[in-house]
């Protein structure tokens, strides 16, 4: 469940952060104009009513206000300058020790001898 709830909130945070909650409200309008315009006049001309800017409804102000205003809250003008030089580092390299030098190395034909299992194991 708390999965859930965090998955719902980031796709909120990222909605409002997108401006995506500004088209819904604008559909919203829309659809709310051209169900009250197609209540008196034609479908056609609730259709050019809606979208020919020359009717807007309160929400369509309001959308269009804070898009204006949102638009206009520009990030201030940062200069980030980046340093690019080396760093020095010492680094320090130790002989191998002393307790794994009787050990021989592998070969590849150690375990040439043993067969596989059969039938191959399964997973439980």
């Amino acid at each position: 469940m708390q999965v859930r709830l965090l998955k719902l909130l980031v796709v909120v945070t990222l909605t409002f952060a997108l401006g995506l909650h500004l088209v819904c409200l604008q559909s919203a309008a829309w659809t709310g104009m051209l169900v009250r315009y197609s209540r008196t006049d034609t479908f056609a001309q609730a259709l050019a009513k809606t979208f020919d800017g020359k009717h807007p409804c309160k929400l369509c102000c309001l959308v269009q206000k804070e898009a204006h205003s949102t638009g206009k809250k520009a990030a201030p003008n940062v200069q980030v300058k980046l340093d690019l030089s080396l760093l020095e580092r010492t680094v320090f390299l130790l002989p191998p020790s002393p307790a794994l030098a009787h050990f021989p190395p592998l070969s590849p034909d150690c375990r040439s001898s043993e067969s596989p299992p059969v039938p191959p194991p399964r997973l439980a």
